[in-house]
């Protein structure tokens, strides 16, 4: 016969087993989770688990440290999230998530994942195996960060028109001398990729093309000086420095006087040499990367319907305050753009006479009537702003700023658009 008390004995002992069995069935099925999560890899794993509100464990695992395992107390009951960080580029993917009361950390984290997320290279998407260069990024405080609706912004980097300093003052890398100098405000945070030559990295769905523009005759000069090899010049790219060679070595156009004086019908030049000239100012062949690339490849190159915006480099703080208060900022004073990307100029450089600024001019004719087109569809440009600019461009070129045609057709530039867009018109 057994007794009440060994009864009694028996029935806490079968309790007490259960209890253990319970317990180790747990930790021996989430043991077996936590080592199946490791092996499918990651640069961090953190397990959050609760079974009672009392205490909870976390996993985590580093790059060198291996796994280690901490206690935690005061979980919420009913709360179970497993993530994978990649810790270089700043995502965070859910992997199982069951939760009636997501924890806080769980609620943080999903209202971050849209500003985390990696951006989408446009330009990796249209040329697949290729890699978006590095200077076309924003910089780490302003890469994951996502416009609001209807502000996102494409940079359209012309080159020799101050585009870098504004470039660097929207945090794009490009070759600023500090991350850190671009200035605070909506536009930066808008503008959240860049075209420049023929790196195209912006969607086609984006609201605001944002050019910077320059006197063209100016961007000119400022091209082909920033594009003379001097004796120390070397490059990795065999057929960029063939080309040069061709204009400014074989021909001895090492300055803008010096090709529009070769363009003169008095001068010295072969025809060879003149029709390199007149390629060159009208970038239908790539003798210069900055020349090649002009106002009509940017403006053709953008998709259609779009809303153009404009930063005059003669009026850069006026129209970043304009373009800033249209995408709901404020009016900042006293702006300091970073002076990038600029090469010291020779003496000559500075010397344009009478009738070579007249041969510049006309062979410029189209650039003229495209950089007239773009201001004229700019947004934040007003009338008076417009007049300002068409002086100025009247001072430098005056036949060539009254003109709507010029006396030779506009350049064919399907193959260009087809080499570096990837179609030939806008219809793709």
């Amino acid at each position: 016969m057994v007794s009440n008390n060994e009864h009694g004995n028996m029935g806490k002992k079968i309790c007490a087993n259960e209890e253990r069995v319970r317990r180790h069935l747990s930790f021996y099925s989430l043991s077996l989770l936590s080592i199946l999560v490791i092996l499918l890899g990651g640069e961090s794993l953190l397990l959050t688990l609760s079974g009672r509100r009392g205490r909870g464990r976390v996993w985590k695992r580093s790059k060198d440290s291996g796994i280690a395992v901490t206690e935690y107390s005061n979980f919420p009951p009913d709360s179970m999230a497993l993530s994978r960080d990649n810790y270089e580029e700043g995502a965070t993917v859910a992997g199982i998530q069951r939760s009636k009361h997501p924890s806080r950390f769980e609620h943080s984290r999903q209202n971050s994942m849209h500003e985390r997320s990696r951006p989408e290279s446009m330009y990796e998407r249209l040329w697949p195996g290729s890699r978006l260069p590095w200077w076309a990024v924003k910089v780490r405080p302003l890469r994951h960060f996502q416009p609001p609706r209807g502000n996102s912004t494409c940079f359209v980097h012309v080159g020799k028109t101050a585009g870098s300093s504004v470039g660097c003052a929207l945090g794009f890398r490009l070759h600023c001398e500090n991350e850190k100098q671009y200035l605070p405000g909506r536009l930066p945070k808008s503008a959240t990729h860049a075209f420049h030559k023929d790196v195209y990295d912006c969607p086609d769905d984006s609201d605001f093309y944002l050019f910077v523009l320059r006197d063209p005759l100016e961007r000119s000069r400022s091209a082909i000086a920033y594009g003379r090899p001097d004796i120390h010049y070397v490059s990795n790219k065999k057929r960029l420095w063939e080309q040069k060679q061709k204009i400014y070595v074989d021909c001895g156009f090492s300055s803008a006087s010096e090709l529009a004086m070769g363009l003169s019908e008095n001068g010295r030049a072969s025809e060879e040499c003149k029709q390199r000239a007149r390629d060159m100012l009208r970038g239908t062949t790539q003798y210069d990367g900055h020349m090649f690339y002009n106002y009509q490849y940017y403006f053709e190159s953008i998709p259609r319907p779009n809303n153009i915006l404009v930063i005059r480099s003669e009026h850069m703080t006026e129209d970043w305050n304009s373009i800033e208060t249209r995408l709901g900022g404020t009016v900042r004073e006293n702006i300091t753009f970073p002076h990038q990307n600029s090469k010291p100029k020779e003496p000559w450089d500075s010397v344009l006479g009478e009738a070579e600024r007249k041969l510049l001019c006309h062979e410029l004719c189209v650039e003229i009537q495209y950089y007239k087109l773009i201001l004229q569809h700019a947004l934040n440009i007003n009338e008076t702003e417009y007049k300002s600019s068409m002086k100025d461009l009247h001072a430098s070129c005056p036949h060539e700023a009254e003109l709507q045609h010029c006396d030779f057709d506009t350049p064919n530039i399907t193959q260009k658009l087809l080499e570096s867009r990837g179609y030939s018109d806008h219809g793709q």
